[in-house]
């Protein structure tokens, strides 16, 4: 079934890009310049507390168990800092979008011209 106004292609998958998605890979790429502060404070809060905690019976769950507790949940917080460190390899920069976008148009996609009142006008 196809869409009225669109081309009668039954089989043929639309592989056009979606206007603006070179823009919206590149703000996953930023991202991940940053997705270790999380992580990283998770895992100091739960080494500062592993090393000034006098752990205690409470619940009905021993002190072993809290701090083995506490040791797993630093260990996964530190596999997820070591992800995250790993992931900024990959990290881009504004410039490095910018210089992308300009080295290559055809990634761009047609202008966002909601409310602006600018834009193509039709005949």
């Amino acid at each position: 079934m196809t869409a009225p106004g669109s081309p009668a292609a039954p089989n043929q998958p639309d592989i056009t890009p979606a206007p603006g998605l070179c823009l919206h890979d590149a703000l996953g790429k930023m991202r991940k310049k940053d997705a270790w502060v999380a992580p990283f404070g998770i895992f100091v809060s739960i080494g500062f507390s592993l090393l000034t905690s006098d752990f205690k019976k409470v619940i009905g769950v021993s002190a072993d168990a809290w701090k083995a507790v506490f040791i797993l949940a630093g260990a996964a917080s530190l596999f997820f800092l070591i992800k995250a460190l790993w992931g900024m390899r990959k990290a881009v920069d504004v410039e490095e979008v910018v210089r992308t976008l300009s080295e290559n148009p055809a990634n761009v996609g047609p202008a966002s011209t909601h409310g602006t009142g600018a834009g193509p006008t039709s005949p």
